[in-house]
């Protein structure tokens, strides 16, 4: 019993170095892959023996320890070409995540193409369009977000017209109201042409003459102290024609007809006293005192007495109701 135990000491060291070989071709020759999955059953096979011929081969633990194998970590390299460097439609899509109500920003200006400042004032899609308020030129549009960028201090400079008394200026009808007309001619704000400064004949709705958008020539007439510019067309604008004349039965001025109001406005009230056109009340010809609402004095359908003041060749005539026994005679039910 003696004999074989000591020729199996004997053995063991012999069996130990055949297992450091075999583990050293195997680590040589195998994959990571292979190596973790049996980076396991390495340690329990070698492990056992390494411990059993410590004491005669006085190894170091360190050493002993470094066969001892943990998984391998597999780390993928990209090449640079790999990479995928952020577009700029990318770039304005992570910007338009921080686009809010009330951001001062840079926007496009549909009429040059250049960029202003401009605040978000609403948000119509999320990331996609946004309504923009052009903080110094009080306009407003709305915005796609591959317009829109962050203000950088690169923005242009609005440049205004300085208003003078007497100037003619080239501008664009921008809004039309019963009242007159609103022009931008590149003043910091916008003139109005009232009715009556519209042509030298009488307009009873400024939209029969003029659209938004129109380019027209008009003179600044005064600048009030509110800081409104009032402004006129009449003799500037050769485009704009009377209408054609009128080829009917008229009244005779002077002459007093019964008749019913068929239409109110804010300007005056219509009348219908049986000629071909209808005449017109201007609301000062409605009393002999100051009216601000024609309805305060008028209704539809009521029955007056006018008085014929003014007969046109283009067919408008002007009625008043000032005068003794003028006025309404019956009021509508």
């Amino acid at each position: 019993v003696i004999s074989l135990r000591q020729a199996s000491m004997q053995a063991m060291p012999t069996a130990a170095v055949a297992s450091l070989v075999a583990l050293f071709v195997f680590i040589c020759f195998s994959s990571p892959r292979q190596l973790g999955s049996t980076a396991v059953s390495t340690r329990s096979a070698v492990l056992p023996c390494m411990r059993r011929i410590q004491p005669r081969m006085r190894m170091p633990r360190r050493l002993m320890n470094s066969f001892v194998m943990e998984s391998p970590r597999v780390v993928q390299v990209r090449s640079d070409l790999d990479v995928d460097a952020p577009s700029e439609t990318d770039k304005s899509a992570s910007q338009s995540s921080s686009f809010a109500v009330g951001d001062t920003v840079l926007s496009m200006f549909s009429e040059d193409g250049l960029f202003y400042q401009a605040q978000v004032k609403d948000i119509i899609e999320d990331g996609k369009t946004y309504l923009m308020y052009y903080t110094d030129y009080g306009n407003e549009e709305e915005r796609d977000i591959s317009q829109i960028k962050a203000d950088d201090g690169t923005g242009e400079s609005w440049e205004f017209v300085e208003p003078q008394i007497g100037e003619v200026y080239d501008g664009e009808v921008v809004g039309v109201r019963p009242f007159g007309v609103f022009v931008n001619f590149g003043a910091e704000r916008d003139g109005m042409v009232h009715i009556s400064q519209i042509a030298p004949w009488r307009i009873e709705n400024p939209a029969d003459v003029v659209t938004p958008g129109q380019t027209v020539r008009v003179r600044l007439m005064d600048i009030r102290d509110d800081g409104k510019l009032q402004l006129t067309m009449k003799g500037l604008n050769p485009d704009i024609k009377p209408p054609a004349e009128f080829d009917g039965a008229m009244p005779e001025e002077g002459t007093v007809h019964e008749g019913k109001v068929v239409s109110i406005r804010p300007f005056g009230a219509f009348v219908n006293f049986g000629f071909a056109r209808d005449g017109l009340v201007h609301v000062s010809q409605m009393a002999d005192y100051h009216v601000s609402d024609p309805e305060d004095v008028v209704a539809v359908g009521d029955k007056v007495k006018v008085q014929v003041q003014t007969v046109e060749n283009t067919g408008r005539i002007g009625l008043t109701l000032k005068g003794e026994g003028l006025g309404v005679i019956e009021e509508a039910a």
